[in-house]
């Protein structure tokens, strides 16, 4: 007998039983051998995540309430189906359909079948846009384990669905020079396939790969959404971004795995910290792991005392004991004028002098020893005035560009000498962009005796304007002891000890050039048409920031620095 015969035979009986006079023996649910097919569900134990829209798990544990699941009923072994929209209700409940399919009067068994969502055809296709938990509730096709020679019963059967959809679970957060996360794309996705619903069984991606949906029209420091589509191999951007910077700037980054399959059934998961440099660039997810979790955030904001490697990445030397430093950062977070040219994280010493140490043969050529090359002269006699102008002046970049603007290279030597410094910067990418080695400002050399001598006696009068004596006559400012003159000394053995403890290793010490009395390195900052600033490790044992001798001297060394 038919399934269909089922209900005709039972609405007959029904009938029937409605001319008897006999109303209490009308009422029991089992009347005249009538049974409804009645039915509750679970789902597979699969985590899939909250949704921005509702903040709930939408069908983690049971499909959202008020849905329409077919339950395909058949004699056992017939293969002959009909169908039947039954509603989904609190905890696994399934509301029968009117009117409700009966077990058959004669005794067979049944066989029964599931799916959601209901829909007609034998293709299945997810939502393009699925930010809204109607549109993700519509794309999550399920279909139940099949219940198989089913006796009557006046039991409930329980169907357990499996998800047939791949489901990737997005957490984008804002991070270094981003204000907001506004957008959450999937990219390249197929979203058409084959469903047989006797079997359950998903194949055959159709139609052109596309854009869906996650997220849209948000504007907050963390955003969070999902989404679902069929089993498929992604080569490429999976993943786009969209961004606002802390400039007001909007922006996208771009992610991308290599030949990842995304499996019909599972959950991945992604926690992706956006930061400046991964804006309009791509990145790399390498790190699933089997649990289908990627955290994606390439690295955390750079601190001083942080080695920089020579593949342009930054950390201790404990957490990449592989990689080569080679420098060591010494001031976080950069200038306006860097910030404006892409570099947020910070500056970066070189753990060597140029020239293999030597001095250069002067800081520029004759013939501009006596004009303006850069973009500043800081030639204020009053001693509060340029004491602000030289300890603040972290622009070495901008002088650098400045001088270089229209004029010879080798002519800057001293500007020459740190941009052709080796161990070269690694070549700039739009991941990890960086400026290139340069000849630091004055206010930049300051930097590394704030960063690195902290051990040191004179430590605290470094960092106290007044503990500086003002030479007008010489235009620079010296830290000394007339007791025991070991001011120069004693800090560049406090640097020197501070960065050998950072580099941890005999091999990465053996990269280091070590601070030491009688260091006179050239600055990017002019005070006058003829002057350079320069700091001075002096060999009597005083620390001067000077800017009292002209360019011409040639005894000078260089010791590049780098932005990041």
């Amino acid at each position: 007998m038919r399934i269909n015969q089922v209900l005709y035979m039972a609405g007959l009986a029904m009938l029937l039983a409605a001319c008897s006079s006999d109303d209490t023996a009308q009422t029991g649910p089992d009347q005249d051998g009538l049974v409804p097919v009645t039915l509750s569900y679970t789902t597979e134990p699969v985590v899939t995540g909250n949704r921005a829209a509702a903040a709930t798990d939408l069908n983690k544990d049971y499909i959202e309430a008020g849905k329409s699941v077919t339950v395909r009923i058949s004699e056992y072994g017939e293969g002959q189906y009909t169908d039947y929209t039954y509603t989904t209700g609190e905890s696994g409940a399934l509301t029968l359909p009117s009117p409700a399919p009966y077990y058959p009067l004669d005794g067979k068994n049944v066989d029964i079948l599931a799916y959601y969502p209901s829909f007609d055809g034998t293709t299945f296709t997810v939502s393009d846009d699925q930010t809204t938990d109607a549109a993700y509730a519509a794309s999550d096709l399920m279909w139940a384990t099949p219940l198989t020679n089913e006796a009557k019963t006046t039991e409930k059967k329980t169907l357990t669905f499996s998800h047939k959809m791949a489901k990737i679970v997005v957490t984008a957060t804002a991070g270094t020079a981003v204000s907001k996360i506004n957008s959450v794309t999937l990219k390249q996705i197929q979203r058409t396939v084959d469903f047989i619903k006797t079997t359950g069984e998903v194949s055959g991606l159709t139609g052109a790969a596309g854009d869906i949906k996650v997220v849209e029209g948000e504007s907050a420091a963390t955003v969070s959404g999902a989404a679902v589509f069929p089993e498929q191999k992604i080569n490429g951007r999976l993943l786009a971004v969209g961004v606002t910077l802390t400039n007001g700037d909007a922006g996208t980054a771009y992610y991308t795995v290599d030949n990842k399959t995304f499996n019909e059934g599972s959950v991945y998961t992604l926690d992706i910290t956006v930061s400046y440099p991964e804006v309009e660039a791509e990145t790399a997810i390498t790190s699933w792991t089997e649990g289908g979790t990627a955290n994606v955030a390439p690295l955390r904001p750079a601190r001083v005392g942080d080695l920089y490697f020579s593949d342009g990445t930054w950390g201790s030397a404990a957490d990449f004991p592989d990689k080569t430093p080679i420098g060591i950062v010494f001031c976080t977070p950069t200038s306006a004028k860097d910030q404006a040219k892409g570099y947020y994280q910070g500056y970066v010493m070189a753990l060597k002098r140029a020239n293999s140490g030597n001095a250069v043969a002067n800081w520029c050529v004759s013939s501009l020893q006596n004009t303006q090359v850069t973009d500043v002269l800081y030639g204020s006699t009053d001693q509060p005035t340029q004491w602000g102008n030289i300890t603040s002046d972290m622009d070495g970049l901008t002088h650098c560009e400045k001088a270089l603007s229209g004029r010879t290279q080798s002519n800057l030597t001293a500007i020459n000498a740190a941009k052709t410094y080796t161990p070269a910067a690694p070549t700039s990418t739009a991941l990890l962009p960086n400026s290139g080695w340069y000849l630091p400002s004055i206010g930049q050399q300051y930097q590394w005796l704030i960063a690195f001598a902290g051990s040191g006696t004179y430590y605290s009068n470094i960092k106290n304007y007044g503990s500086w004596t003002w030479r007008s006559d010489y235009q620079d400012f010296y830290l000394s002891n007339a007791t025991y003159s070991d001011a120069s000394g004693n800090t560049a053995t406090a640097i020197n000890t501070y960065v050998q403890g950072k580099l941890s290793t005999d091999k990465n010490k053996a990269l280091f050039e070590s601070f030491g009395t009688g260091h006179y390195l050239w600055s990017s900052t002019e005070r006058a048409a003829g002057y350079a600033f320069y700091l001075n490790f002096g060999t009597n044992g005083n620390l001067y920031l000077n800017g009292g001798t002209d360019k011409s001297d040639s005894d000078r060394q260089v010791r590049a620095v780098l932005a990041f």
